[in-house]
């Protein structure tokens, strides 16, 4: 589509592919830049009338701008404006300019939905990032929990295996002249300390068990 401007006359030729492309009647628009100013989208309004400032202070010489227009049916369409000034006065101003009209609406809304993909893939990506956050973290706090509990289970595994190796060895030193007294004390410090081990292991045992999900539960009632 095409216009021409006089800045000085205000003069304003459209061309009638304008009227046809907004779905209006040839005529039907006034040619007047205030009718066509009604047309405008009220968020491109301040931006045009700034363009519109800047090229009468003889600013520019060819200038690119996109804005919206009000069809007949109610809805706007996109236009990118190519305008260069092509008469200027004796002071240099212009007083002239052509302008030729593409219409962007479908590269607009392809703009649109290539714009709300990518915001819902960010979305997507912040939801899989936290996950991912919190999976890393829980791991973590899992092999803390594995650390501190192999510390604890090795001091606890020392301790009666202490227990079987000491009074065994006082065992084989007196050999030669124990009392029996003494010999029975030591075989049952030995086995106390066995059997103390052997719940130990069996504790372990059933954590692998549990693990492995193969553990059976027996539930019964018991006085606290």
């Amino acid at each position: 589509m095409l216009w021409e401007i006089n800045l000085v006359t205000g003069e304003l030729y459209v061309s009638p592919r304008w009227s046809s492309i907004l779905a209006y009647p040839v005529g039907e628009i006034p040619n007047t830049l205030e009718d066509w100013g009604k047309l405008l989208h009220p968020d491109d309004k301040q931006k045009v009338s700034d363009m519109a400032d800047t090229l009468k202070k003889g600013k520019l010489n060819f200038f690119q701008i996109e804005y919206r227009f009000k069809t007949r049916t109610g809805q706007y369409k996109w236009f990118l404006n190519r305008g260069k000034v092509v008469e200027v006065g004796s002071k240099g101003s212009p007083v002239r300019v052509i302008n030729t009209h593409s219409d962007i609406t479908s590269q607009k809304n392809a703009e649109r939905e290539l714009q709300r993909n990518r915001t819902h893939l960010e979305e997507l990506i912040s939801v899989q990032t936290a996950d991912l956050k919190q999976a890393k973290e829980a791991a973590e706090r899992a092999n803390r929990s594995k650390s501190e509990f192999l510390a604890n289970i090795s001091h606890e595994l020392r301790t009666p295996m202490h227990g079987i190796l000491s009074f065994s060895s006082i065992g084989l030193k007196n050999t030669d002249d124990p009392s029996q007294d003494k010999l029975h004390s030591y075989f049952e410090r030995i086995h106390l300390s066995g059997q103390r081990l052997l719940l130990l292991l069996n504790d372990l045992l059933d954590l692998s068990k549990l693990e492995a999900e193969k553990m059976d539960f027996n539930f019964i009632y018991n006085s606290l």
